[in-house]
This record gives structure tokens, sequence and C-alpha cells, in this order.
């Protein structure tokens, strides 16, 4: 039998947190090195929580696509965000999986190790992560975050459409190519007043895959950007996840 899911999610406007602790303990990640990050800013932390929340949400239903069972699917937060198999890189990783390629990445675990679907239950789960990851390591991947006023839509196919931000800016540096910009932080994202929507995007940091950072490393450019998801994030939202990260680093120090 598939275990129930123990997870509290807090929510930010309509997005859940993926969280492994109960809100007033969310912060307490020093004491388990699951919930270490490279940032100790609580805001960017719980963002990245928000956005991964926001990922595992949209690969369940392409776990569904592909013919998992509901409750397989169902025990896959608590293995993902609960085992100590992976890293916090680790997560990261298999969330930059881009929209058009999941359904054929993920659809490729099972014929490259003969397993039959209706064979797939939550102990699967590992094997497959690590699939996943190895299929992608290479590229060195990061979730970066992209913000415009259009909307961009999938291409409309048969077959699962591609979803891409195309670059429209000159830029000098790639001889006056057209670029599309992303940030690696919700700190360093450029949003213009009112931008509620947030596409988030795969960021190849590995050299040679035609993606360049810039400036301080703390945002990157690419003639193409491949579509992992969007997330609604509105100034309201931004003022909320202040909030809450005050409340945890209020607790932090009483707790120290």
């Amino acid at each position: 039998m598939v275990e129930q899911s123990s997870y509290t999610r807090p929510v930010i406007g309509s997005n859940p947190i993926a969280c492994t602790m109960k809100e007033t303990e969310l912060f307490r990640y020093n004491e388990d090195k699951r919930w270490t990050f490279e940032t100790t800013d609580t805001k960017e932390i719980l963002f990245k929580h928000l956005v991964e929340g926001r990922i595992v949400a949209d690969y369940k239903d392409d776990f569904k696509e592909i013919g998992i069972s509901d409750e397989v699917i169902d025990s896959f937060e608590d293995v993902f965000f609960g085992d100590e198999t992976f890293s916090e890189r680790d997560r990261e990783m298999f969330c930059t999986v881009p929209y058009e390629v999941r359904l054929r990445q993920f659809g490729s675990f099972f014929r490259e190790n003969n397993v039959d679907v209706k064979d797939f239950g939550r102990e699967s789960w590992i094997p497959f992560i690590k699939y996943i990851l190895d299929l992608n390591m290479e590229l060195d991947p990061h979730i970066g975050f992209h913000a415009t006023p259009y909307i961009i839509s999938k291409t409309k196919s048969d077959a699962r459409g591609g979803w891409s931000i195309k670059g429209t800016e000159h830029d000098h540096r790639n001889g006056d190519q057209l670029m599309a910009f992303y940030s690696l932080s919700l700190e360093k994202l450029f949003r213009q007043k009112n931008i509620n929507k947030i596409y988030i995007v795969r960021a190849n940091l590995a050299n040679g895959n035609n993606h360049y950072p810039d400036n301080d490393g703390h945002w990157g450019r690419s003639g193409s950007l491949s579509i992992v998801s969007e997330i609604n994030f509105s100034d309201e939202d931004s003022r909320a996840l202040d909030e809450m990260a005050a409340k945890m680093e209020a607790e932090k120090e009483e707790a120290a």
C-alpha cells in the first residue's frame, strides 16, 4: 500500500511551496542537510521551494499522461523531497527538464529499462529520478527566470509542441545576435511594474551550450530559452513571501 503524503505546503497566491516540514519548522534547515542551499537568504530559499512546487505539480500531470497510477504519483513528493539519496542540487537539476522534451525523456526510462508502466511502483521513483538526472547532468542545468508582459504560448502539434522564448534583443558580445535573458535568482530578476507572470526556464551553464554568463554571474543569455513551467507571482505575492521570510527568520532567532 502506498503511504499517504506527509507534507504540509504553505501557499503564496495559488502556488504551493514544496517542503517536507511543517510551516513553523520550514527554516530550521541547518539541522537537516537535505535543506541546505547555496544561498542563505530566506526569501530566496522560500521562492526556490515555491518554484519547485510549481514544477513538481506539472511533472505529476506528465506522470499521469504516461500512464503511472494516481496512487504511485501521490507518493512521488515523499520520495523526491524526503529521500536522502538526493541533494538539493539533484532536485534542482531534476526540475529543469523542459516542457517540450519531458514526455520523451520520462517515457525513455521505460523503454531503456524494459519496465512496463503498470509495474511502476513507489520503489521505482529513485531509479527513475537517477535516470533523468543522468540524461541531463552534462548540461549543468539550473533553474532560471524570465519575466515578460507577453504571453508565450506553446506551439501546437500532434505530439507535444515546443515552448520556448526567442531572443529579441541584439547583443554586441555575441556578434549582434538576438538574445533572450534570464536571472538565476528572484532578487536579480528584472520585472517591469505589474508583470505578474514569470517563466521558469532551463539555464544550461556547461560550456559549449550557447548559454552565456552575464555581468556577475547572476544572469545569463541565449538565442533561445526552453521553458520548463510558468508561475504567477504578483507584487502582493512578493510581499506575502517577505512576511513569511520575516516570520521564519524571527523563529530561527528565537530558537538560537
